[in-house]
């Protein structure tokens, strides 16, 4: 499988925020609980578009002219 990867930038938001409600479905939780869920959840949108223009994240792109995303990297930083 031949994968690119890319730093993530601010116009990727979309795309891990899609990537993520895809992948996190719990069958054991009803629709609104997953929803509810998903506002603590590291890859909420407030915190994508912080961290991803910031250039810490690096998504995994399948091959071919749709460059699905496959995955992704964040390295969210901490400051003390």
């Amino acid at each position: 499988m031949n994968i690119e990867i890319k730093t993530l930038c601010e116009l990727d938001v979309d795309h891990v925020y899609q990537f993520e409600k895809l992948n996190s479905t719990d069958s054991s939780l009803s629709e609104i609980e997953q929803e509810m869920k998903s506002w603590s959840a590291p890859w909420r949108r407030e915190a994508l578009e912080y961290y991803l223009p910031n250039g810490w994240c690096f998504g995994f792109f399948g091959p071919g002219q749709t460059q699905q995303l496959r995955g992704y990297f964040s390295a969210n930083i901490l400051f003390f």
